[in-house]
């Protein structure tokens, strides 16, 4: 339920404020979490009265479009890019007392690699079903593309890597992706 889903992506911490496009589902998950006394809403069609809102989402498209365009991947690949931006955004960029969006979160630096959106890596799988389709002679490791960080609830990273097989990404069709989440590098 939509509920759920909110207090998955908020996480466990109680928020000071929630603000949303005061869409039905969402109105209702935080009248039954009740947090109405700190849910502010946008006015709808009405993107003047939305000015922060509105140059946010300029940013986060532009964004998205340049991890895109450097990484050499087309728009079907547009939600992981999305995805990717906004998180380098929020260990990146200093948002206020020179601290991260990520630091004022969670309390510290983000501690993980930086690795750019489609860059190749070298891994070694913990999966053990692919660790047994592996020849026993071969190397213990394979090459993949870098899709973004794996989260856990409230967008704390859990230190896994989201990636697309190196050999699955040559026989995938561009609009029919396939994601493949691995625990870590």
């Amino acid at each position: 339920s939509t509920k759920y889903a909110l207090r998955h992506f908020m996480g466990q911490e109680e928020p000071k404020r929630v603000y949303s496009d005061n869409s039905l589902e969402i109105k209702k998950a935080i009248q039954t979490l009740k947090w109405s006394d700190r849910h502010d809403t946008s006015s709808p069609n009405n993107p003047r009265e939305n000015g922060l809102v509105e140059q946010m989402m300029r940013v986060v498209k532009s964004g998205t479009r340049a991890v895109l365009l450097q990484s050499g991947f087309d728009q079907s690949w547009w939600t992981e890019a999305m995805e990717y931006f906004c998180f380098a955004r929020c260990i990146s960029d200093n948002v206020s007392e020179g601290k991260t969006a990520y630091h004022r979160r969670f309390g510290h630096d983000f501690d993980g690699l930086r690795i750019p959106f489609g860059n190749k890596i070298i891994y070694k799988p913990s999966s053990p079903a692919v660790q047994a389709d592996m020849h026993f002679a071969g190397p213990d490791t394979l090459v993949g593309i870098f899709v973004g960080y794996k989260m856990s609830s409230g967008a704390k990273w859990d230190g896994g890597v989201q990636m697309v097989d190196w050999d699955e990404l040559s026989q995938a069709e561009a609009l029919n992706h396939t994601l493949c989440i691995y625990d870590e590098l």
